[in-house]
């Protein structure tokens, strides 16, 4: 999370202690992920960096330099596998994950019985909300910047590596965050052959 209470931030500190070493710093998620996400040079521009992770999206605006602004929202695509399927979270992750390799997923839901989802299903559940992030991360990002656009967004996450986040669903032969510029479509050549698919606007960056 972005802001955390005194006692989490005490105990981290003491896990650190407890392992012999000592904090240098510390500082807010979204300020760690700009730094290292998107080179100093390039701060110069007016630039957001949204970063994705399991229960919220971080993000950050950068301009002239310094970071001018964060802020948070909330994301819920695992949760929604979790009440669909039936399962514990770690089993809804495994199931978002094999969405995009695998056209039949196979698990075990909470009363330890063998089911199946199609990766088409699972997308036309994840649908909805990926189009509700995406205009949350929008108007955010509006909001944070003195209500005005901004030249270039970042995405960046742990969850779904190799990936592009919209509509599109098909993996990328390569690529970085730094190609997701606010067009709407993803910069890079999907494993099929078709380059430029149009993607929701802001989640066209690999994760």
């Amino acid at each position: 999370a972005t802001f955390l209470p005194d006692d989490v931030v005490d105990g981290l500190y003491k896990a650190v202690e407890l392992a012999g070493l000592h904090v240098a710093n510390l500082t807010l998620e979204p300020i760690a992920a700009i730094q290292v996400a998107i080179p100093e040079k390039f701060r110069m521009l007016n630039m957001a960096l949204v970063d994705v992770g399991a229960g919220t999206s971080d993000i950050s605006i950068t301009k002239e330099g310094t970071i001018t602004a964060y802020g948070m929202i909330g994301d819920s695509l695992t949760d929604i596998l979790v009440q669909h399927c039936l399962v514990e979270f770690e089993t809804a992750e495994q199931i978002k994950r094999k969405c995009r390799t695998q056209e039949i997923i196979e698990y075990e839901d909470i009363m330890g019985l063998p089911q199946t989802i199609t990766a088409g299903e699972v997308l036309e559940l994840l649908d909805p909300e990926i189009e509700r992030m995406t205009q949350m991360v929008s108007d955010t990002i509006k909001e944070l910047n003195g209500d005005k656009p901004v030249s270039a967004v970042f995405v960046v996450g742990g969850g779904e590596a190799g990936y592009c986040e919209g509509t599109c669903g098909n993996p990328w032969t390569g690529g970085h965050a730094d190609d997701c510029v606010r067009t709407g479509k993803c910069q890079k050549r999907c494993h099929d052959g078709n380059p430029d698919r149009n993607l929701p606007e802001l989640l066209c960056a690999e994760q």
